[in-house]
């Protein structure tokens, strides 16, 4: 039997039984103790080659860089144990999934099945918040339009002008706050006069 086969069998066995879903179970809280246990266990000293522990997510495995332990929670407890095995391994000279790999990685399952999964497993489920959908912002001339108004950007490129006018219903010198002044310096100011238009339209058709 190749050592393939052997990595196949051996691992296989090792995570057998244990649903897909109890897999992803994995926290950061919980891996990171896993790390340290498993770290003590192959080398003889309590201190841990990293001072801090960050949760990656994406494309980004689980590694020790910088002395720093990342872990990628959403990769799950195999995906966890498999690749901290390869680090530990390489700091203990092993061949990757070599017969000395293949125990390691063998007794890691091992220690989370009996220790950490029963853990996790047990915690309430979180489910993720719904992303909302960006919404698109409405230009000034769709908003213009929307609410009556007229908008003239003839002097805009040369001088960053625009000229908001107000609707039908707000055109006299009582209703419309920028009677003698309907000139907006740039697209921000103008969506300013918009908005109060809009907020008096609104406050007519409420009295």
């Amino acid at each position: 039997m190749s050592l393939a086969e052997d990595y196949n069998r051996i691992i296989g066995n090792a995570w057998d039984g244990v649903p897909r879903a109890d897999k992803r179970t994995l926290t950061l809280e919980h891996g990171e103790q896993y790390a340290v246990e498993y770290w003590r266990r192959h080398f003889e000293t309590a201190t841990v080659p990293w001072n801090s522990v960050k949760k990656t997510s994406g494309n980004r495995n689980s590694w020790v860089r910088n002395r720093q332990l990342k872990i990628n929670v959403s990769d799950g407890w195999e995906d966890l144990n498999h690749l901290f095995s390869h680090y530990v391994g390489r700091r203990l000279g092993y061949k990757p999934h070599g017969s000395q790999h293949i125990e390691l990685e063998r007794d890691g399952a091992l220690l989370i099945r009996e220790k950490y999964l029963p853990i996790t497993v047990a915690l309430p489920v979180v489910e993720p918040k719904p992303k909302r959908p960006r919404r698109r912002q409405e230009t000034i001339e769709d908003w213009a339009e929307r609410i009556g108004c007229d908008l003239d950007d003839e002097y805009y490129r040369e001088y960053g002008e625009l000229y908001v006018y107000p609707p039908s219903q707000l055109n006299n010198a009582k209703m419309d706050p920028f009677w003698d002044d309907h000139v907006a310096y740039g697209r921000h100011q103008a969506r300013e006069l918009l908005a109060e238009y809009e907020r008096l339209l609104t406050q007519g058709a409420h009295s």
